[in-house]
Order: C-alpha cells, then structure tokens, then sequence
C-alpha cells in the first residue's frame, strides 16, 4: 500500500537546487546535520557533478561542501541557539573570508523564532569582501519552487554595482546579455545542454552572452546587471534590482521548450532586441532542418500514443505542449506546486484537456496513472523520477528531466531547450515506447528454451 506523501519537493530542496546552480556561494543551516540528510538528493544521487557536498558527504572538512549546518556541542546548544549559530558564522568567515554565506532557518531556529537577521546584522561590518544574507522564515505552504526564487531573488542584489564589477570595457560590438532565474536542475549535459543552446540561439541573432545567474558549472557567473544591455529573465527580477534596470532592456521571455516554445522565444527575443528580420529567418532555417528528422517518428511512431506529465506548472505546460507537436495524447498532468494563484501555464495545461492534480500525493499520482493505463491511454511518464515503481509495475516508458533524476544521468550535452533539444527529447520519448513495446512483447512470448535466452542475452561488453 502506497504512503500518501507529497511528491511536490519541499522549500529546502529547492534552496539547495538554487545553490548548486551558484558558484561561490555558501549555505549555512541552522540545523543539526540530520535535517541535511535532504542534500543528498539535490546531491550526488540527482547530480553527478553536484558542487554542494563532497565524496565525504557532510563532511564539511571536504573541499567541495557548500552546506554547513551549525555546530552542536552538546543539549546546552538546543536553547542557545543564536550562540551557536553566532560561532558557525564567525568560523565560516575566517575560513571564507571572500565566498558570500547564505544563512536559512533551520527546524528549531523557526520553533524558537531565534532573530538571524539580528546575528547578522551584528557579525556584518562595513567594508566586509563578501555579504551575509538571510533567508527568510518560510511558511508551511512553501514549496521548492518558493525556495528556489527565493534564492535567486535574494542573491540577485550582489549583482548590480557597486557589490559587482561592470562588464569589461572590450567588445566585439554585440549587444550583451545576461540571463536571470533559469531553472536549473543540475551540472550535467542536461543542464549544461540547455545553456549552451539558448547561447546559441542568443549567437544566431547577434547578442552576445556574458553570463547566467543560475548556471552552476556550465556558464560563468555575469558582471553587474546594471552594466549590460539586456538582461533575459525566466523569473521576475526583485523590486529591488528592476528598479535598478532600464525597463526596455528586461525582456521576460517564455521557456523555449518544443516547436512552438523555442519558436516563441525566438520571435520575443528577436522583436525586443530590434532583430526581427533575422528571428524569423533563425526559426524558418531551423524547422526546415528539425521537422524532416522527426517526422518519420512522429507518423510511425508517435502519433495517438499516450503521455502523463509531471513538473513545475511552466515546465509541464511547455513539455505537454511539445509532446502534443510529436502527435501524444496528454491524458493527465501532475503539477508540482503547492500553490498556483494566477498561474497562466495552468490555463495552457487546462486548453490540452488532461486530467490536473495540483500538489498530488504519491497514492493520488499513482492512482491516476493505474486509471490511465487501464483504460490504454497511457504509454509513457515523462518528468522527474518520482514514479518508477507504479511506472514498473504498468510497464511503462519513462523519459526522466528534470528533479529529482536517479536513472538517467546525461554525460554529454542533452538539452531539452530549443531546436537541439527537440530532437533529444523525440529521440528519448521514441526509444522510451520502443522499449516498452519489446518488453510487452517479451511479457507475450511463450517460456523460452534456456539456450535461446542465453543467445539472446549476447556476451558482456568488454573493452
């Protein structure tokens, strides 16, 4: 019988998935280090090249741990927690006098309402290498997603003047641009795939990228926000740092995922910028190089097939949509999001006509999934791994993007952005039936003579 628990990820994840998209910063929870055991899915078991925690685990002596909770010398420490928390900080700062410490609310920190905001007031001095900031306490209906903003949104003032130094003076004459509150889910060829791509499609237009607040590994951190001429945004920019910006130059733009997705995002991108023209010439070069190679799977393959959905209300609209464009039936969507007020993609999601479950516990997503593939509606679950077992147990396909990932880990570039990743993600959804198919075929066959099985089964690889 299956635990009725959220499969929406919780507030600290999503805080823990912002820092491993920023380089150089610290966290400090105050925390005792069992309520950091969660790291170890936005750690190595999600991302192979995670920059948070090392071999060792939460070691913090270990030279690529970005996660320290506070020190706790004995059951004196649980009611003075501010002393406790006051020496963690000072012991960070004489060891990282350069690297910004983010400092977040721990269980007992929010039971006992201790003031941080206070502590790091009074630890803060002027003229100090790196800034100590505070998370703010969050509610109970906080989700990753509120976590994950509200890291970037907190962190984003360290990138506009004076705290960060203008963008070089050399140039090649192309306007600049630096990309703010992409989603990024870990340092791997999925991520870095996606990067790379829309650099590209910035490239094909003319625009130079100077760097992303939210790219982990794959892309350099940008100079002052305030010293480039366009800054695209996948999240709204806080109060405090749009108000710092020319209006005209923060271009909010759609995520470009699928056909119609990357097509939109070229168009946007191309109208705002003054490159009209050469977006439409961009998006017409690319359909006529990308339709011809999915065509042939979409009309042998593809076409009436199946999917369920499951992610973040942007993300799951974007990749429902896309998988409508290769000819699937979209027959039910999970949201992971625990509060969705005026979300616009749920409206996207609502035109497919799926069935919709907001924040779905696992029994209510796993009974969807037997209802769907009862009926023969469903073919493949494409989203993070939170549904293999019930997957398994329906034999069916899996293409898994997103967070969490365990079973498909991406060793070179496989975007699921723009033209590139539209045929990584045909190919994947393609080799996903496929392999269903064989193992319902297999399921079919009579039992087997053991000679047959072995020939079947070939010898292991060897190098």
């Amino acid at each position: 019988m299956s635990v009725s628990q959220p499969l929406t990820p919780s507030f600290l994840e999503g805080v823990q998935l912002a820092l491993n998209a920023l380089e150089g910063f610290l966290l400090v929870m105050d925390s005792p280090r069992c309520e950091l055991q969660g790291a170890l899915l936005t750690g190595p078991l999600h991302d192979l090249r995670t920059t948070l925690l090392s071999r060792k685990l939460l070691d913090d002596t270990a030279v690529q741990t970005r996660i320290f909770p506070s020190l706790w010398s004995g059951v004196d420490d649980t009611m003075a927690g501010i002393e406790r928390v006051k020496r963690r900080l000072q012991g960070l700062r004489e060891r990282y006098p350069h690297a910004p410490l983010v400092l977040g609310y721990g269980l007992l920190s929010s039971i006992m309402h201790t003031d941080l905001k206070g502590l790091v007031a009074e630890l803060s001095q002027d003229g100090d290498p790196a800034p100590m900031l505070v998370i703010p306490p969050f509610s109970v209906d906080a989700d990753w997603m509120d976590g994950y903003q509200t890291f970037l949104r907190l962190t984003a003032p360290c990138f506009v003047s004076p705290l960060r130094a203008p963008l070089a003076a050399e140039s090649d004459g192309r306007p600049t641009v630096a990309v703010f509150g992409h989603l990024h889910y870990r340092n791997e060829g999925d991520g870095a795939g996606n990067i790379q791509e829309v650099n590209s499609l910035l490239d094909a237009l003319g625009l130079r990228s100077v760097g992303w607040l939210g790219a982990g590994s794959a892309a350099p951190l940008p100079p002052a926000l305030d010293s480039v001429d366009f800054v695209v945004c996948f999240n709204a920019l806080p109060a405090n740092v749009a108000a710092r910006l020319d209006p005209n130059r923060v271009l909010n733009l759609p995520l470009p995922i699928g056909l119609s997705g990357t097509g939109a995002f070229i168009e946007q991108l191309g109208r705002d910028t003054g490159r009209g023209v050469q977006a439409e010439w961009l998006r017409e070069r690319a359909l006529s190089r990308v339709i011809p190679l999915i065509e042939p799977l979409v009309s042998r393959h593809l076409r009436g097939r199946g999917a369920l959905v499951l992610g973040p209300p942007a993300e799951a609209a974007a990749i429902a949509e896309f998988l409508s464009e290769l000819g699937l039936q979209v027959p039910g969507a999970l949201v992971l999001k625990r509060t969705v007020a005026a979300d616009p993609a749920l409206g996207r999601l609502r035109e497919l006509g799926p069935r919709l479950i907001i924040d779905p516990t696992l029994t209510q997503a796993e009974d969807l999934v037997h209802e769907l593939a009862g009926t023969g509606k469903l073919d493949l679950i494409v989203g993070p791994g939170l549904l293999h077992e019930v997957a398994q147990q329906r034999r069916l396909g899996y293409v898994e993007s997103g967070y969490p990932s365990f079973t498909y880990h991406a060793l070179r570039p496989a975007p699921i952005y723009g033209y590139e990743g539209v045929l990584n993600v045909a190919q994947r959804v393609y080799e996903a039936i496929m392999l269903r198919e064989w193992v319902l075929g297999e399921a079919a066959r009579p039992n087997q003579p053991e000679e047959v099985a072995r020939t079947r089964a070939g010898s292991p690889l060897t190098l």
